[in-house]
């Protein structure tokens, strides 16, 4: 889960074809169970119907998408996907998946850019900072 709240962070079957990935997904929101989709946009099939993932996103999952494959991933058809999530309104948080310096770094300066220059900044602010506060553990010092 993440942070203190009951959405699970779930990672799906990079080479599954999309109605596999598509009946998971499925089979955790029918069971009551809030997701959020990490990296949605290295699924290869995943992406290949944005009709069939608003209707997720209608259903209530959440979708996270790594900043840097907005602008700087070294795959096209990842950066496309990215971007195609983005340009739908399709993505509620931005992360990094970030691994180690020399593969996935921590990069999202370059991923904002993108989303500032072509999306609506309120939505922008929303999908990159506020949407995540709610995972963050507040602590009070008395």
């Amino acid at each position: 889960y993440l942070g203190r709240t009951k959405k699970a962070l779930i990672e799906l079957s990079v080479h599954a074809p999309l109605s596999y990935n598509l009946q998971i997904v499925e089979s955790f929101l029918a069971a009551g169970q809030s997701i959020v989709i990490a990296h949605a946009e290295r699924y290869h099939h995943f992406c290949e119907d944005l009709d069939a993932i608003a209707t997720l996103v209608q259903k209530g999952c959440e979708i996270q998408v790594n900043a840097y494959s907005l602008s700087e991933e070294a795959n096209p058809y990842v950066m496309k996907n990215a971007q195609a999530l983005a340009s739908r309104r399709l993505i509620h948080f931005l992360g990094t998946d970030a691994h180690r310096t020399n593969h996935r770094p921590p990069s999202i300066q370059k991923g904002l850019q993108w989303l500032y220059s072509n999306a609506d900044s309120k939505w922008v602010k929303q999908i990159s900072f506020d949407n995540a506060s709610q995972f963050f553990i507040k602590f009070e010092i008395n």
